[in-house]
């Protein structure tokens, strides 16, 4: 597996600060994009095994807590949700073109489940995660055939993302729930996702919700 070569859209976050290790632990090399001059340049110099597209990078939880009280503030909100879209898109897009010759690769969306986030005072994607999800499994129906394989993941958040205490002074939440819950370890997500693109798994187009107990997503 030591030409295998795991693609980032970019880095600094945990999940996928933690997933480029995994990869990197299985003898593939790691990429990122934003440090390449984006997935243009990054993607014509050689073909990815796999395309990560890590969590989105717009916080919705102001708006969705208060809407702004005028029409111009909503339609701020709506451009910047319209410009985060299409930027995904186009990022799709290059990952598909760079992996086709090949017959085969993966692409990957990780996701923040916005309940779970909430809960933890983490920022909330709600509408991104949706529209993530949604882009995929479309993806996946028109270039499923062509070897291609797309899977989004909606992670609670881990360990090293949130203060523990925080999940105990938020009871009113989660109840009984919250006593007894325990965080999992960034790493736990990383082995799984590397296990779903290195092994026999078939999940294309499938949205897998990653952590303990059950929770949604809000939107």
């Amino acid at each position: 597996m030591s030409a295998r070569i795991l693609a980032f859209d970019r880095m600094g976050t945990v999940l996928a600060e933690s997933l480029a290790c995994a990869w990197r632990e299985r003898g593939g090399l790691v990429v990122d994009a934003s440090a390449g001059g984006g997935f243009g340049s990054i993607l014509a110099e050689a073909t990815p095994y796999a395309v990560v597209l890590t969590e989105p990078n717009l916080d919705e939880s102001q708006f969705l807590a208060q809407p702004p009280a005028t029409p111009e503030a909503t339609t701020a909100f709506a451009e910047a949700l319209h410009r985060n879209t299409m930027a995904f898109l186009a990022d799709c897009r290059s990952a598909i073109r760079a992996m086709m010759p090949a017959g085969r690769g993966y692409l990957l969306a990780l996701c923040i489940d916005d309940y779970a986030a909430r809960i933890v005072g983490l920022p909330q994607t709600p509408i991104a995660n949706q529209a993530r999800a949604a882009a995929l499994k479309s993806m996946a129906k028109e270039y499923g055939r062509m070897g291609l394989s797309f899977t989004t993941f909606v992670c609670q958040p881990p360990r090293e993302m949130a203060d523990r205490a925080a999940w105990r002074t938020r009871r009113e939440h989660l109840k009984v729930y919250a006593l007894r819950y325990r965080p999992v370890a960034v790493a736990g997500y990383s082995r799984f996702i590397v296990s779903t693109i290195t092994g026999d798994t078939t999940a294309n187009g499938s949205v897998l919700c990653l952590g303990n107990g059950v929770m949604e997503m809000t939107a």
